[in-house]
């Protein structure tokens, strides 16, 4: 920590921050359009982690989002109750379930990883060169590490 925070760096960062989440809004793609509506970021990352890995069980689910059980079943119930996805018993571990995602399971996360791919782009497009996205995703984690 490097001590006590300049007012002026309060109020630049406060006005960048609102300056970006209206550009942010502005784009034709929209993270939280009418499809993707009611469905949270945890079960989008449930949705995409079941989908990269099929033979992904739910305690690897929950390590990785560093959730706890409780919210990842409350989760997967949500998911299964709209017919995104089914449980299933895991041919790994017999005594865990995995995830198997439905056709309109997979049709919804491939549409959130499409509008996601296009936002990313128009983020890091604005940026000069390598070193200047390089430098940006390292202070991004910097940040996303010590705000935890």
């Amino acid at each position: 920590m490097m001590g006590e925070i300049k007012k002026e760096h309060i109020i630049m960062l406060d006005r960048l921050m609102h300056l970006f989440y209206k550009r942010m809004s502005k784009f034709n793609v929209d993270l939280d359009s009418k499809y993707f509506q009611g469905v949270t970021s945890i079960e989008l990352s449930i949705l995409g982690i079941a989908g990269e890995n099929p033979d992904v069980i739910l305690k690897e689910i929950a390590e990785r989002l560093q959730a706890p059980a409780s919210t990842l079943t409350n989760a997967v119930d949500r998911l299964e109750k709209r017919n995104l996805l089914t449980r299933s018993i895991s041919k790994r571990d017999r005594r865990s379930f995995g995830l198997i995602l439905t056709d309109e399971g997979r049709k919804l996360y491939q549409e959130h990883e499409k509008a996601e791919q296009i936002t990313w782009n128009k983020i890091l497009d604005t940026l000069e060169s390598d070193e200047e996205i390089e430098l940006f995703l390292s202070l991004m984690e910097k940040i996303a590490e010590g705000i935890k």
